[in-house]
């Protein structure tokens, strides 16, 4: 479901990022207060948050099922495993496009 805050970012022609964190509990509430001053220091992005929790498999199955989220934070010892199904996307060429 779309948020008040999102169907503003929309109207205002920003892109909606889909975030997953891992961080729970007061981590996740702190990261949740960065998130909301990133989103009010520019109109070009809006960046929706989801507490994940440490367990990897709701991230799984939302590759497997082709709705993965834009970005996640997940745990190092999950790198491997997911690089090896190709989960994850080179972004050199478009950083160097992009150099701000």
């Amino acid at each position: 479901a779309i948020t008040p805050a999102e169907e503003a970012a929309l109207a205002e022609g920003r892109t909606i990022i889909t975030y997953w964190d891992r961080s729970q509990g007061h981590e996740y509430d702190m990261r949740v207060q960065l998130i909301d001053e990133f989103n009010e220091s520019q109109s070009a992005i809006y960046v929706r948050t989801l507490s994940i929790g440490w367990r990897i498999e709701k991230l799984l199955t939302a590759l497997t099922s082709g709705s993965p989220p834009d970005v996640c934070s997940i745990e190092n010892t999950n790198f491997a495993p997911l690089a090896a199904q190709g989960c994850f996307l080179d972004l050199t060429d478009w950083m160097t496009g992009h150099p701000h």
